[in-house]
């Protein structure tokens, strides 16, 4: 937590983050042949708000009711920091997603913040209850011991010599708190935030395709992006610098914005459940909760496609499963069955052969023909005379 520490020295280590120095730091023996990420920003707060954005928050002047005539929000559910800004901020857009139809994300409703939604945020237990050995999971593996700057202590799984759980945690792909990647506790890479949208997902919801672009402020990321996400009803990621030191802290999901009192964003800040409304300008010494980039994170159902299957001849074909549409990748196997008398033949069109039953991947609208042929005829058209068989 960056209050357990002087400010002087959190500004500096943010920093040497941004220009990838942290080599200069002296690590324990057995992370010090790890390699550093360069060109990269990070979140450096903990559980609670710092001093600063307390002190700052309590000058602020009243909320007018006018303003609130020209707020759009999305009804993002607030969940409070678990481990890391980083994983809780992403968890929110994921949490909201999982309310808007997407419900193989998280187990129950998301709508609050439950266990089951605290374990696909970052899984695992906490320093009062931490899960038993054996059971390892994000927070044994990870997060423990809990370490602060500028003392790294190795991961807990490196210490004990075992392998880490597989993982299955919004946190675990993001890496956040992994002393291999320079993390302190609750701390997480920039670089990290899109892939672990993407992979999350694709662990949760096999039916749906998660995408992401990454937006620096000034260079992509604008008003109009911003408007732009939020009117489509997609809440987006900001990393932020809370206390206007030029230096990157905090991740936030964002909720909406307001064009009064300024041109501002909404966001939930891991610290509680109230909106935060902040000015909408680029990160730069002397202005708190600048924006220092910003990711658009969209999510949508894979495409469905149709199957047609013909007889020709006298026969039938049972599909399973039975559906009048099939979600892309959908494997559907196809059973010939010829009527009395007949024989199955061939595939044709789609697919080609004799197997019988045939599997199908769907990754796209199929067509195909069963043939299907009665061996009395055959025979007696191979035995009649050429000049009197049918042409």
């Amino acid at each position: 937590m960056r209050g357990d520490y002087p400010r002087q020295l959190g500004r500096m280590l943010a920093l040497l983050a941004l220009l990838g120095l942290l080599g200069a730091m002296v690590p324990p023996a057995s992370l010090a042949a790890r390699p550093l990420p360069i060109a990269d920003a990070q979140s450096r707060t903990g559980p609670t708000p710092p001093p600063e954005v307390l002190q700052r928050d309590l000058a602020k002047a009243p909320p007018r009711a006018v303003d609130a005539l020209s707020a759009t929000t999305l009804p993002v559910p607030a969940y409070e920091w678990r481990h890391g800004c980083g994983p809780t901020a992403l968890g929110m857009v994921i949490g909201y997603y999982d309310g808007q139809g997407y419900a193989e994300l998280i187990p129950g409703s998301a709508a609050s913040q439950t266990h089951e939604v605290d374990q696909a945020i970052a899984s695992g237990g906490d320093a009062s209850s931490p899960f038993a050995p054996g059971s390892e999971r994000h927070y044994e593996d990870y997060a423990s011991p809990q370490d602060y700057a500028p003392e790294m202590l190795p991961d807990a799984y490196l210490s004990a010599g075992r392998p880490a759980h597989a993982s299955d945690s919004i946190a675990d792909f993001m890496f956040t708190s992994r002393s291999d990647h320079w993390n302190y506790y609750g701390w997480s890479w920039a670089s990290h935030v899109g892939p672990a949208f993407v992979e999350f997902v694709s662990l949760r919801g096999a039916s749906y395709t998660p995408t992401y672009q990454l937006l620096y402020m000034g260079q992509g990321l604008n008003w109009s992006v911003l408007t732009g996400e939020i009117d489509a009803g997609r809440p987006m990621v900001f990393l932020v610098d809370t206390g206007g030191d030029g230096a990157t802290d905090h991740f936030v999901a964002v909720i909406g914005y307001r064009t009064s009192p300024a041109l501002q964003y909404a966001s939930l800040d891991t610290w509680g459940e109230e909106v935060r409304w902040e000015d909408f300008r680029a990160m730069a010494s002397g202005t708190p909760w600048g924006v220092a980039m910003g990711w658009a994170l969209h999510l949508a159902p894979l495409p469905e496609h149709t199957l047609d299957v013909t007889i020709q001849g006298a026969g039938s074909v049972h599909r399973e499963p039975d559906e009048p549409t099939y979600t892309y990748g959908t494997v559907v196997t196809l059973t010939a069955t010829p009527a009395p008398g007949w024989r199955f033949g061939r595939w044709s069109g789609a697919a080609s052969g004799s197997d019988n039953p045939l599997s199908l991947a769907m990754t796209a609208d199929l067509s195909l023909t069963a043939h299907f042929y009665d061996p009395a005829a055959l025979h007696v058209h191979r035995h009649m005379p050429i000049a009197m068989r049918p042409r």
